[in-house]
């Protein structure tokens, strides 16, 4: 294999071994991964992708994740797909892009975040920021940046002679001459997370445990600036403010109907305020279809003013009004904070079935509008 920066076909140079002509070949795969003669990982980051999804349907086939408490999928992924995803990260992780925004669009993250909607039962074109925080789950970056800095710490702790240790300095040595190389990407990873004082040649357990905490803290903060800016996680933003597993999704986790409540919570549904997204209708023009109120079908209209669902809004609030006293008198926003983050079994149980029923009028109205039409 000869290393250039861009492949070419025809090269002019041949190799022999006692006589006995050697092939030049464009890819090579050592110790499971693929290695190209561009230096580019991208061929590499695909055979994992094909790998792992390959676990994940394999997994799917003998276990139906979405009937799983949040906590054993989370279990289950990280022990037999992650690894996967993740192979000999501690090098080409140090190639991928640093920035949260770009991440989620690598082979790698997409495969985390097919496992995360599948769980959740949601179609591809739901909000990957909502799915992760539901499931209380961070990009795969974290974990593999955290791989990288274990691995530069071992390989200084090296003896001199060793060769890996030998190529680790003269990566140093590159970045110190203005030339890009594996320490320069690991110095911008911890320039893009504002890590303080960090010194690869101390790096300690404690400080990298710590840098991991950082660049959690950061993707927190990414994740609520992204909810507070789309206007489609506007309800989503309304209620969920913790980075943890969301309670209702282990508490009514063997209900079939449990996914038209995380539908409804990440803006995955099929009310106007969606559907007209895609239509390219105004907001203001995405009106309830099926009540004369001239509203906005949005979340908050569905649940609590549209009238057309009254007599089942009635019969949900007497079911719950024991436990959350005097619920009728809160105001819509309380009231949405209340069931949205109720970790009471009884309270999701009743909430899944009642979202249900209405989505189930609601199509029986529509489809009765059509025939008439």
């Amino acid at each position: 294999m000869i290393f250039q920066k861009r492949a070419k076909k025809n090269i002019d140079a041949n190799f022999h071994i006692d006589n006995e002509p050697v092939e030049i070949v464009q890819n090579y795969t050592y110790l499971g991964t693929v290695i190209s003669s561009t230096g580019n990982f991208s061929l590499a980051l695909d055979k994992l992708k094909e790998k792992a999804l390959h676990a994940l349907f394999s997994l799917r086939k003998h276990t139906n994740l979405s009937k799983l408490s949040p906590f054993l999928a989370n279990k289950i992924f990280d022990a037999m797909i992650s690894p996967i995803l993740t192979y000999n990260s501690e090098v080409w992780g140090a190639y991928t892009k640093s920035d949260l925004k770009s991440w989620d669009s690598t082979q790698i993250e997409k495969s985390h975040l097919q496992f995360c909607k599948r769980y959740l039962e949601v179609s591809n074109k739901a909000s990957n920021v909502a799915c992760r925080a539901e499931l209380g789950r961070f990009p795969l970056i974290i974990a593999i940046n955290q791989k990288i800095m274990n691995y530069s710490s071992y390989l200084l702790s090296k003896d001199n002679c060793s060769i890996v240790k030998q190529i680790f300095l003269m990566s140093q040595d590159l970045h110190h001459a203005g030339e890009n190389s594996y320490y320069s990407n690991i110095i911008s990873m911890s320039e893009y997370y504002d890590f303080p004082c960090f010194d690869l040649t101390y790096l300690t357990n404690v400080k990298i445990k710590h840098y991991v905490g950082l660049t959690q803290q950061k993707y927190i903060l990414y994740w609520q600036h992204t909810m507070q800016n789309s206007t489609k996680l506007e309800f989503f933003n309304t209620f969920k403010n913790d980075y943890t597993p969301s309670s209702y999704l282990g508490l009514t986790n063997k209900l079939s109907e449990r996914k038209e409540l995380v539908k409804l919570r990440i803006g995955n549904h099929k009310l106007r305020i969606e559907t007209g997204r895609y239509d390219q209708i105004p907001r203001v023009n995405r009106l309830c279809p099926i009540c004369a109120s001239n509203q906005i079908e949005d979340e908050s209209h569905f649940l609590i003013y549209c009238n057309k669902y009254s007599i089942l809004r009635n019969k949900f609030y007497e079911k719950i009004e024991h436990i959350i006293p005097n619920f009728k008198q809160l105001s819509p926003l309380q009231a949405i904070s209340e069931l949205m983050t109720s970790s009471d079994h009884y309270i999701n149980i009743q909430l899944t079935k009642y979202i249900s029923s209405c989505l189930h009028l609601r199509n029986i109205l529509l489809s009765n509008q059509t025939n008439v039409t």
